[in-house]
């Protein structure tokens, strides 16, 4: 492949990669909703406008073949404008193969090397589109032209306030730069007129030389440039050192299509009034040159000169581009300050009990508020700062339905709603895999083909509905069909065949724990293997990405109605509330995300059922489970476990189970720990946190309630590797580690087991 040099530092390249994926987007979303609502004029000026712009910028960094493939692109968008052409299916089909190319071509910005993609037969259609709607091309650069005849010298003829109109207050402002030493001039450029880049031309001219001067006028304006109205002149006034003149008329004959160029410097004798006689009436002065503001400054303008400068309104600066990395660096430190506010708070209790009242104690407590004020304050601005709309994730698969549905031989209307919810960048670069698998098996397996719908008294055209909204403190992502549905009897009938359940299994099973067999491993309903479905992947990986976000998904459907996916996920993966729970001699984590409520049970109040304990709450069934089995750390808590302590006498044993109660005992505190897993004797009172994740609901059996607080996750070691059940670790504010649980996960392991058993 061939080396590319683009005529651009490494800084503006990065710029303009940012700019340009912009543009893509843009182009990719809206040339689909092109071919339903091509009648929308501001839907069209705004792809004609992306088009453009990209096409300029393109051709400003030397990219020319991106550059002939938007001017291609603008072409057809031109035309739908003027109301020449009507995007059918093949022309945005054309348009959408543009679109890939432009993807491919970003590329080679990126890697400096060409790609061997093949744009030839892409413009060509385009070409023809535009052709067979009875337009025409401006010729590209490069292309043979005729000759042209030179251009007149750029400053022949007039004095320089006639060739280039000031207004008093322009005037008056040139001649106080003078005053104070600067230079300014008036340069005056002429075009190719033939050139079908002037507006381009014109704009890289006015941002070169904005790099090597003051600009303070233009003629046309940059407003004019991007409105396209521009002739084959361009004149501006700038300021800047004497010595820098070489460097203005440089810069400016170094943009293509110049063909002169003249750079007149402004004196005071210039810049005088017309004698009387020779004087134009006021009115015939304003109808020739109408009043023009100077153009806002560019660059820094000389030292010399900035005393002399009559005063102006500063440009508000709205956005800023900052770099990922940094924001992932600041997050990393606010976790960090929160570890450490947390122990100061720590330190501070610590303190006070072992001194009582002290004025140091005091200074101490009251710093440390502030510190946890402020940190607050910095960690919600940080998180704010994160958050971005979910809509650059959901403005991605309006082309892969399109195209999948196409590939399927289906007729579908797919509608978005909620792409203003915002969501941690974070969370946002990991759910793209998840949602497409819903909706792809959306598509293949939810929607019927036209006939079938036909025969069911349905539209040809099947509904797939993509949405997101805020419900607390989590993101909700829905992808709801209203196609045929999903039939328990089936489901459980194709994981028999499969040989993933039993059929006594089968038997035991619900209908939601039947519909939830389509997150097995290896399931799959498709009659055969396609390139789309059939090879038992997919919805599994769902479940497991989304429960590595810390969320978890459920299903809604009904037997020839349809489907609705629910997806639930934080709103960041870095700082969450959580509960602290004792473990015999280690503490953990429960996210209060899903934690209903904390319950303390005498041991009699529980009950078994079908083999599994359980609690009555309410009314209400609760199963049972403790979490030392869950995460299956027996003897790891044995070994930190005290001696046993002598009761009160108070003891009850309880039945022998399967739940994973043992024989406790109560310190001085009331805290119930286990000091015998052998016996599996029961003292009378019990830890309870009941967590719900979706509709499922459990209570977990713990041995002390710690208390609310707020922890920065810490991903597992990279040689432990990713643990079932455990999302990671947090340091506490006495420097003790907690394990964080995986709520989801451990439910999910739980009905698995209990299912099967």
């Amino acid at each position: 492949m061939a080396e590319l040099q683009f005529d651009a530092t490494e800084d503006d390249l990065k710029v303009w990669l940012a700019e340009a994926d912009e543009q893509i987007e843009l182009l990719q979303n809206d040339v689909i909703r092109l071919e339903k609502d091509y009648g929308d004029e501001t839907l069209v000026q705004g792809i004609f406008r992306a088009a453009h712009t990209l096409k300029g910028s393109s051709a400003m960094i030397g990219h020319t073949r991106m550059a002939e493939l938007t001017h291609a692109m603008e072409s057809v968008f031109g035309m739908v404008r003027e109301g020449k052409l009507t995007p059918t299916t093949e022309i945005v089909d054309s348009l959408l193969a543009g679109v890939d190319g432009l993807n491919a071509l970003r590329e080679e910005v990126i890697t400096k090397q060409q790609s061997d993609v093949e744009l030839g037969p892409t413009v060509e259609a385009l070409h023809k589109i535009v052709e067979e709607g009875g337009g025409t091309f401006a010729r590209m650069p490069g292309q043979a032209a005729p000759a042209a005849a030179p251009a007149p010298a750029a400053a022949a003829g007039g004095t320089l306030l006639e060739r280039f109109p000031l207004e008093p207050d322009e005037i008056r402002a040139v001649k106080a730069m003078l005053e104070s030493g600067a230079s300014v001039w008036l340069l005056e450029v002429d075009f190719q007129p033939d050139s079908p880049w002037l507006a381009v031309r014109a704009f890289q001219s006015l941002n070169d030389l904005s790099n090597v001067g003051e600009v303070l006028k233009s003629n046309p304006n940059s407003e004019d440039v991007e409105a396209e109205k521009v002739g084959p002149k361009l004149q501006v006034v700038l300021a800047g050192p004497a010595e820098d003149a070489d460097k203005i008329l440089a810069a400016a004959k170094a943009v293509d299509d110049v063909v002169n160029a003249a750079l007149t410097p402004y004196t005071a004798d210039a810049l005088a009034p017309a004698p009387a006689q020779e004087a134009v009436p006021a009115q015939a002065t304003e109808e020739v040159a109408p009043p023009k503001e100077l153009v806002p400054s560019q660059t820094t303008p000389p030292a010399e000169a900035s005393p002399a400068r009559p005063p102006s309104t500063p440009r508000v600066v709205q956005n800023v581009r900052v770099d990922v990395e940094r924001l992932d660096n600041l997050m990393n430190l606010v976790g960090e300050l929160v570890i450490d506010r947390n122990r100061l708070q720590q330190l501070g209790l610590q303190l006070e009990s072992e001194l009582g009242a002290h004025d140091a104690v005091d200074a101490l407590s009251e710093t440390a508020q502030h510190v946890g004020r402020i940190t607050d304050e910095l960690q919600e601005e940080v998180m704010r700062i994160r958050m971005q709309p979910i809509e650059s994730v959901f403005n991605k698969f309006p082309r892969l339905v399109r195209d999948l549905a196409g590939k399927l031989g289906k007729k579908v209307d797919f509608t978005v709603e909620g792409k203003e919810t915002e969501l941690d960048r974070s969370v946002i670069e990991k759910i793209d895999d998840p949602i497409i698998h819903l909706l792809r098996n959306a598509i293949d397996h939810g929607l019927e083909s036209p006939e079938e719908r036909r025969a069911a008294g349905k539209p040809e055209t099947g509904s797939i509905k993509l949405s997101a909204w805020h419900e607390e403190n989590h993101i909700v992502i829905a992808v709801q069909d209203d196609g045929r549905g999903m039939d328990p009897a089936k489901l459980k009938a194709s994981a028999v065949n499969k040989k993933i359940i039993t059929q006594e299994v089968a038997d035991r099973m619900d209908d939601r724990a039947a519909v939830e067999l389509i997150f097995a491993p290896g399931f799959s309903t498709a009659a055969k293997t396609t390139d789309v479905s059939g090879r038992g992947v997919g919805m599994d990986i769902v479940r497991a990405n989304i429960e590595k976000l810390s969320g978890f998904v459920t299903i809604e459907t009904a037997v020839g109605r349809g489907t609705r996916f629910l997806v639930k996920l934080p709103l960041t993966l870095a700082i969450i509330r959580a509960l602290l729970v004792g473990l015999g001699g280690q503490k953990f984590a429960i996210p209060m995300a899903t934690v209903m409520e904390t319950l303390r049970f005498d041991a009699q109040d529980v009950r078994t059922i079908k083999m599994h304990e359980a609690i009555q709450l309410r009314g209400r069934i609760l199963p049972l489970v403790s979490l030392r089995d869950l995460l299956r750390l027996p003897r790891l808590i044995e070994a930190a476990l005290p001696e046993p302590v002598s009761g009160n006498g108070d003891q009850s044993a309880g039945n022998r189970t399967g739940s994973g109660l043992h024989d406790v005992t109560e310190d001085d505190e009331g805290m119930v720990m286990d000091v015998d897993p052998d016996r599996r004797r029961r003292r009378h009172k019990m830890f309870v946190v009941a967590v719900r994740v979706g509709d499922r609901q459990m209570g977990l059996q713990v041995d002390s309630l710690i208390g609310e607080t707020e922890i920065v996750i810490k991903p597992l070691s990279r040689f432990l590797g990713e643990v079932r059940g455990i999302a990671g670790v947090t340091i506490l504010g006495d420097g003790q580690v907690a394990i964080i649980c995986d709520i989801p996960s451990l439910i999910n392991r739980v009905v698995q087991e209990q299912l099967l058993a």
